[in-house]
């Protein structure tokens, strides 16, 4: 059976079990949406999403506490119109009842943020941390759906990392470093072949 017909088999099951679930709550909504989404994107691509803009664009600016993993599908798919949209989630979520202390007592010997270098590329990343410390870093490379394609592990004391993107197709991804206090940052990827 050829590929294609195997990747349209496997969609069009996972779309039949999509629409039955009868989802009651804000989050398993926002998911089974993001589900269908993900079956369009990659079905018939970016255009496509262009149809259901504002009410992608409405779960994105959810608070993620309630709204649920959908939400930061559907910002993984704004990002693709409009990189320059900036998520308030402390407003977002207080008004809901959810409150995150903030840190204030950030340790200084962190990873404060990280370069890629050349962006956009084809075959071949570095990975800068600007201010390089003790402890392993996570590096994860996503798709615009959020799945890992990417995962490397490095000493933190390192300036950088080489990553190979070779077999990575065309498109918009989400390189994201965790260094050991377990503080996450994210930086857009776009690879032109």
């Amino acid at each position: 059976m050829p590929l294609n017909a195997v990747s349209n088999n496997k969609r069009n099951t996972a779309n039949f079990i999509n629409d039955i679930v009868q989802p009651n709550e804000i989050p398993e909504q926002n998911q089974k949406f993001a589900n269908e989404m993900i079956v369009l994107f990659d079905k018939f691509g970016q255009d496509t999403l262009l149809y259901y803009y504002s009410s992608i664009l409405n779960i994105a600016q959810q608070c993620p506490n309630s709204g649920g993993v959908g939400v930061f599908v559907m910002r993984n798919f704004v990002e693709l119109f409009n990189d320059t949209l900036e998520y308030d989630d402390a407003n977002t979520c207080l008004q809901q009842g959810f409150y995150k202390q903030s840190q204030t007592n950030v340790d200084s010997n962190i990873v404060s943020d990280f370069l890629i270098v050349p962006n956009p590329a084809s075959n071949e990343i570095e990975v800068r941390l600007l201010n390089p410390h003790q402890g392993i870093c996570e590096i994860e490379i996503r798709n615009v759906v959020g799945e890992k394609v990417v995962e490397q592990t490095i000493d933190c004391k390192k300036s950088s990392q080489s990553i190979l993107l070779n077999y990575l197709q065309q498109g918009v991804y989400f390189v994201r470093v965790t260094n050991s206090n377990n503080i996450q940052l994210q930086h857009k990827l776009i690879i032109i072949k």
